[in-house]
């Protein structure tokens, strides 16, 4: 007569409920959306119906960001006294695909034990062996309810390819010896008794045995240990992003969107968070092509308080002048039909100090974060009838800095051409070639980067166009690019004076 195991018998009758639905299937995943990882660890003793009441278990970590570090702790309960055993041979695996192993972290035993060695090695790109002892005679370190055996590191990728989906922790057998614990004396061998899966079902179903029976034999092993595989679900990045959608909560156009998109020109990408990729394509608002400008942000405060709709806007025909003195260290503007918002980059520490009229609730803000000084001058989010920065003064400033980028923009047509005018001296001092306005006058790569996108992606107007006129010949066209390569990789002859 057959005797079934009960765990057997339960994790059958568990199977067939858990295989209406895959827990870890890329549509589950995708379905729900959280901020968050949400780690579920599943600490738990079966009933005690034969010897195998003791258990090693993986955990599962559901929702993971891309390009983030994770920890999976290894858990080993025992809760039979007689059962002592001091020693280890564990053979894990993990989705290589889906993250990278960095190092595997053990943890104490309690107060009264230690480990005599406690070995990892890295048989294949995709396993992980352990092989530890407590030393001897430290008592029963590994009899208790629930013992925190080490915790692995694992660095998870940043390929977007890889959203949405799931992977597994297992445990793995290729010889005799693997996944077993050993009493002090050699005399007590524990071995597999189930393996289980731990989806979101109780009990978990049974998938099979682990060790062989005639392993078992050929050790002389007590089948004893109810081995609880694991698993990791990545979080989920829609393929194409909703216009206007920058705190990523399925709904457009909101405040927090503004708020979020507001902070950008004052922090950087810090204000976007994890998924950076996503939310700088949901900041095109105006449908220009182009995210990330002040001109989206202008437009989206509109869109949000219902002074327009999301439809392309007008075409400006007046030129905006900015001029900084650089004696006075002030800036100011020229443009009669006003402005919506301001935007300007130092290189530097500088502090600013408005001198416009604040009372139409237009504000000014800057933030230093060691290298650049970002300034934004917009009207507040509180007062729903657009106002405009009229021209004049704008803001002076102390400290020391230059102006490495500017963006400004209008309400209805967005950004109008526009040029920055130096007085009370020259910003281009010596020779040209300073074109992304460093600190040292350092001419390098990074000034042909900037001629580049202001030649040929027009993203930001020059700061200083006298850096940028590089052949002296008055105006800034393909012919400066031409000059500036041949004296960067060519030639290496002098750029031209400073006008």
């Amino acid at each position: 007569m057959c005797n079934l195991h009960p765990h057997t018998v339960i994790g059958v009758l568990t199977t067939l409920v858990a295989n209406i639905g895959k827990v870890f299937s890329k549509t589950t995943l995708c379905c729900t959306r959280h901020t968050v990882a949400v780690v579920f660890l599943l600490v738990f003793m079966m009933a005690s119906l034969t010897t195998a009441n003791i258990s090693v278990q993986y955990t599962h970590l559901n929702y993971v960001p891309l390009d983030t570090t994770i920890e999976i702790p290894l858990n080993y309960a025992n809760a039979d006294v007689s059962s002592s055993v001091i020693e280890c041979n564990l053979l894990l695996s993990y989705p290589d695909n889906l993250i990278s192993f960095i190092e595997v972290m053990p943890t104490p035993l309690d107060e009264s034990c230690d480990w005599l060695y406690f070995d990892v090695s890295h048989p294949a790109d995709n396993l992980i062996r352990i092989s530890a002892r407590a030393v001897s005679g430290s008592g029963n370190c590994f009899n208790s309810e629930s013992i925190l055996l080490a915790s692995i590191k694992f660095y998870v990728t940043d390929d977007s390819a890889w959203a949405c989906n799931a992977g597994r922790f297992k445990f793995i057998w290729q010889s005799c010896d693997d996944n077993r614990f050993v009493s002090e004396d050699g005399s007590l061998i524990l071995v597999s008794d189930s393996l289980f899966d731990q989806p979101h079902t109780s009990p978990p179903p049974l998938t099979g045995r682990g060790v062989s029976d005639s392993c078992v034999a050929q050790v002389g092993g007590t089948r004893a240990l109810n081995f609880y595989s694991g698993a990791i679900g990545i979080d989920c990045l829609p393929l194409y992003p909703d216009r206007g959608d920058i705190n990523r909560n399925g709904i457009s156009y909101e405040i927090a969107d503004f708020v979020i998109f507001q902070n950008y020109f004052i922090v950087g990408f810090d204000a976007f968070g994890e998924y950076r990729d996503w939310v700088v394509a949901a900041t095109e608002i105006d449908g220009n092509e182009i995210p990330l400008e002040l001109s989206d942000l202008a437009y989206l405060h509109n869109v949000v308080v219902g002074d327009t709709l999301p439809l392309p806007k007008l075409t400006a025909n007046d030129t905006a002048i900015l001029t900084q003195d650089l004696l006075a260290q002030t800036l100011s503007l020229e443009y009669e039909p006003g402005l919506a918002a301001l935007f300007v980059k130092f290189v530097g520490d500088i502090t600013p100090t408005h001198l416009f009229d604040t009372s139409n609730q237009i504000y000014l803000t800057h933030y230093y974060d060691g290298t650049y000084t970002r300034v934004l001058i917009m009207q507040s989010f509180i007062s729903l009838t657009p106002f405009v920065l009229s021209s004049g003064p704008l803001f002076s400033y102390t400290g020391t800095g230059n102006i490495v980028e500017y963006d400004l923009t209008e309400w209805k047509t967005g950004r109008p051409p526009s040029i920055l005018v130096n007085t009370n001296g020259s910003c281009c001092v010596g020779k040209t070639g300073n074109i992304n306005r460093d600190m040292n006058d350092l001419v390098d790569i990074s000034d042909l980067t900037f001629l580049i996108n202001y030649l040929f992606i027009g993203k930001f107007p020059l700061s200083c166009p006298n850096e940028a006129n590089v052949d002296g010949a008055g105006t800034v066209d393909i012919e400066d690019l031409t000059r500036f390569i041949d004296y960067m990789f060519k030639s290496f002859t002098p750029l031209s004076d400073c006008p």
